[in-house]
């Protein structure tokens, strides 16, 4: 039915692991159109499989507790932009190593010693928990209220 334009399939999922390789990812961005993947700022399981050649689906939606409000007026962190290392395979790795890219395994060594950190503090899996997506969801439909409210009361 969705292939003839019956139906139409949308997809809410939070915190996912990647579950495919890029080849997937595609044909599945391809088929489902209207996708959301939404990620908590250092939920760790987003972050796994590493290094395998994984990826993830469209369309990632970044949260973050805390102060909402600069975030949302930039839309999105730089820091919040996903892990595209961890979707790389080693080849391409030690390819750009080779190649001089030190920059590239400084980030990677960087983005795996903030890994374990989120590990060891407790905060990786804590965010992965429903009642925190749930928190984190309903700071962010407050902060954007108020960016309204306050939009038009100028």
């Amino acid at each position: 039915m969705a292939k003839n334009g019956v139906i139409f399939v949308t997809v809410y999922n939070f915190g996912s692991p990647r579950v495919g390789n890029r080849r997937f990812a595609d044909v599945y961005n391809a088929k489902v159109k209207d996708s959301w993947r939404v990620v908590n700022h250092r939920d760790i399981i987003p972050t796994v499989p590493r290094l395998m050649g994984y990826c993830h689906v469209e369309t990632p939606v970044y949260l973050k507790c805390g102060d909402l409000t600069d975030a949302l007026a930039k839309e999105i962190l730089d820091e919040d932009q996903g892990d595209e290392i961890g979707e790389y395979t080693p080849d391409v790795l030690v390819s750009e190593f080779m190649k001089g890219e030190t920059q590239l395994v400084e980030k990677l060594l960087q983005t795996e010693i903030n890994l374990l950190r989120s590990i060891r503090d407790g905060s990786a899996l804590m965010q992965h928990m429903e009642d925190f997506y749930y928190v984190t969801l309903l700071e962010t439909v407050r902060s954007r209220y108020q960016l309204v409210d306050d939009a038009s009361q100028e």
